[in-house]
């Protein structure tokens, strides 16, 4: 099986498939919370267990529709802007991952559907903070009631969608404004004329992998076994990267190097010399090899919606940056992209992103969340 539970939150890209989302409203008994549920399946891909901070979302006793409860992961929108731009689009991703986990265990007892597993989602209706929300980084004031804290908010963004990965018990988030509270990041995407509620394939898949991540996934091209080689000269911050760098004291030494700018970034393309000099390689560094306690579980997937095609941020001749696959496989040219996929022989093909979860995504969302 192959799940990742990191406890880091990197900015993801988008990833994209075509799915049909069903929808089905749930109210359950025993709560005083106006409830609606979204779900579907999609993938994980590679299972990293990061100590005692990251764990699975537990059980919720109140949640017993068939006599075990189930772990429910409760969600809520930052804002009613948020909620009316992005609730339907929410709902689709989570509609993917149920029906690939063989059901929503909420609708049908999962030991007779067959569905063999007992995580949910739970929708909370009232927005997640007050009215003195400005945004992601200044939320101001928590809004839903006793019992709900650890609600996953979902907040609309301009740039920079990412999720916080799995669960953490508040007690042991200890930094920022908005201690112990779960979250989702996702940009506002042009809809289609006519039609504000729908996705194209590569819009929802990647809101499905971000919900991929709150499940307690990371990415598969970071198992420490993937064939994959980043070139993180291609990165479109890495100017920026280098910037920051030059300005700690460890990378001074580089500014009166000949060609010091060109040795530091050879230097920073390691997957774990980038990743401690500035927090933007998270995403593609090939294995996180810095973190305490990080270790993967499973093989490595490459079929993974959690596993980064190589299509993300490919540039081009002059330099202009792209988040689209190449027309045909004639057109790709390994040196224009940021990560592929390194053959026995030392030559380079692309990774195709995956429509649906493999069997292993599926098997380890179920080995963490048993019916």
């Amino acid at each position: 099986m192959t799940l990742t539970i990191l406890s880091v939150t990197c900015t993801v890209l988008a990833l994209f498939s075509p799915v049909a989302a069903i929808a089905v409203p749930i109210v359950p008994s025993g709560t005083n919370v106006s409830i609606g549920s979204d779900r579907h399946v999609n993938q994980a891909r590679t299972i990293w267990v990061d100590g005692d901070r990251e764990t699975e979302w537990p059980a919720d006793e109140r949640i017993r529709p068939w006599g075990k409860p189930l772990h429910v992961i409760p969600y809520c929108f930052a804002t009613t802007e948020s909620k009316d731009k992005l609730q339907f689009h929410i709902w689709q991703a989570i509609q993917i991952w149920m029906k690939a986990l063989g059901g929503d265990p909420w609708e049908q007892d999962p030991q007779v559907s067959g569905a063999g597993h007992s995580v949910t989602f739970q929708w909370v209706t009232m927005n997640c903070y007050q009215d003195d929300y400005e945004n992601q980084h200044n939320p101001g004031t928590w809004n839903i009631e006793p019992g709900w804290e650890h609600a996953v908010a979902i907040h609309l963004v301009s740039s920079g969608t990412s999720a916080k990965p799995g669960y953490k018990p508040k007690d042991k988030i200890i930094t920022g404004p908005e201690a112990g509270r779960h979250h989702i990041f996702l940009e506002e995407i042009p809809r289609v004329e006519g039609d504000p509620k729908y996705l194209t394939p590569d819009e929802l898949r990647a809101y499905t992998h971000e919900v991929g991540h709150v499940l307690g996934l990371g990415h598969a091209h970071q198992h420490p076994n993937a064939p994959v080689k980043i070139r993180c000269e291609n990165l479109p911050n890495m100017d920026w990267v280098l910037d920051y760098a030059l300005q700690k004291d460890e990378y001074k030494k580089y500014i009166d190097m000949p060609d010091g700018r060109q040795q530091l970034q050879d230097y920073l393309c390691t997957p774990e010399n980038y990743y401690k000099a500035v927090f933007a390689g998270c995403p593609f560094t090939e294995y996180i090899t810095n973190r305490p306690g990080m270790t993967p579980i499973g093989p490595y997937d490459p079929d993974s919606i959690m596993h980064y095609p190589t299509w993300i941020h490919w540039k081009d001749d002059e330099g202009n940056y792209h988040d689209e696959e190449w027309k045909s496989p004639m057109e790709f040219d390994p040196s224009q992209a940021t990560m592929t996929r390194l053959l026995p022989d030392g030559s380079e093909e692309p990774f195709r992103q995956a429509d649906v979860p493999s069997k292993n995504d599926i098997a380890a969302v179920k080995s963490h969340y048993p019916a």
